[in-house]
């Protein structure tokens, strides 16, 4: 046991270093651990959520295409044409990831993927910092990812073990604890928002 939480962690910290390699550096633990015999061969297959793994790297990929298809340039265009002011960038990018609740219902990891080259072209469209539009982003993304099950890669992969063990999770189960949580996170952060950046 204490063997496989010293592999656990130093594989975490191996994929924080080397950051370019950390799918490698995960299958090689992964490997690891079956040639150790701490996960038996006959149950490694077993053992991998399908399910999470796939719509993850569906997400991946769609996230992929609407970068290559440009359509992020197209967004920051009509962002700027709408907004006149650095500090109301801010505010709409953040507004607009709670406004259609995107985040809520699109896993927050490739919506940040997906945003971000959004952001950089504003930032470089305006010749502004686009510091704050990230931090807009990263309150929004994160914190709305909260409301549903499939709004975070935690909250699909945890469903997902739920499962594997025989307990359902209904949608509206989850919403109806995970809204106020995520409220309780949002107003304090848009609050500090406001606060910082004078919008």
């Amino acid at each position: 046991m204490l063997f496989a939480i010293v592999l656990f962690a130093a594989a975490y910290v191996m994929m924080l270093v080397f950051q370019k390699y950390r799918a490698r550096i995960a299958l090689g633990f992964g490997l690891l651990f079956v040639l150790t015999g701490m996960l038996p061969v006959s149950q490694a297959v077993g053992a991998i959520d399908w399910n999470v793994l796939l719509m993850i790297a569906g997400m991946m990929g769609l996230v992929q295409l609407f970068i290559d298809s440009r359509m992020s340039a197209l967004l920051a265009d009509l962002v700027i044409e709408h907004v006149h002011s650095v500090q109301m960038v801010a505010v709409a990018v953040a507004l607009a990831l709670f406004a259609g609740l995107i985040s809520a219902f699109v896993d927050n990891i490739p919506y940040v993927a997906t945003m971000l080259p959004v952001i950089s072209g504003i930032a470089v469209a305006m010749d502004i910092d686009p510091a704050v539009l990230y931090f807009g982003l990263l309150s929004g993304a994160t914190l709305g990812g909260n409301c549903t099950p499939i709004g975070a890669s935690a909250n699909i992969t945890g469903i997902g073990i739920l499962h594997r063990e025989g307990y359902e999770v209904r949608t509206t189960d989850f919403v109806r604890i995970g809204v106020p949580f995520t409220l309780a996170a949002v107003v304090p952060a848009y609050i500090y928002l406001w606060t910082m950046f004078g919008c």
